[in-house]
């Protein structure tokens, strides 16, 4: 009787100076809970049972991040990754809504450089993504705007406001 991994976490995985691809997989989640750098491609694709993606930590990829053909995906977090040295791919992910955590980064790259086609809806293009997860009734903020004004709202003893998909 073979088992097949289904779930793939690597906590002690921080950097690699070389690229890191998942291809053809049963994996259904992967969590790279330390990594925060790629030397070179950070490639997901092809894989017909991954579901879930949480790197919270990657802030950088020396080369391209390719996101492809992950039928059931939903959620893709990179919400650290501020920096690409090529091309941002995330096409034919049918399932995936939510981009909001790798919308700031969007505001970084050369619109060039971005492919964004085949998600669900929200997740199609930078504006899509744009609109999807700014504040409501504040146009979209990057990280550093967010956080003085939550500095602000803090010392004033006004409210803190929250990230996140708008309805």
């Amino acid at each position: 009787h073979c088992r097949v991994l289904t779930h793939l976490g690597l906590p002690s995985l921080t950097s690699t100076t070389s690229g890191f691809i998942l291809k053809v997989t049963a994996i259904e989640s992967l969590v790279l809970p330390s990594l925060t750098s790629v030397g070179a491609d950070f490639e997901i694709f092809l894989n017909q049972d991954l579901s879930s993606v949480a790197v919270p930590f990657l802030s950088s990829v020396g080369g391209r991040v390719i996101v492809h053909s992950n039928y059931v995906l939903t959620r893709l977090e990179l919400p650290s990754l501020i920096s690409v040295g090529d091309i941002f791919y995330v096409q034919n992910n049918p399932s995936l809504s939510d981009c909001c955590s790798f919308s700031d980064l969007l505001g970084n790259l050369d619109p060039q450089d971005v492919y964004l086609s085949g998600n669900a809806q929200d997740c199609r293009s930078i504006d899509e993504i744009a609109n999807a997860c700014s504040i409501v009734g504040i146009p979209t903020l990057g990280n550093s705007a967010l956080l003085l004004l939550c500095g602000l709202l803090a010392v004033t003893g006004l409210f803190l406001l929250r990230r996140q998909r708008n309805p």
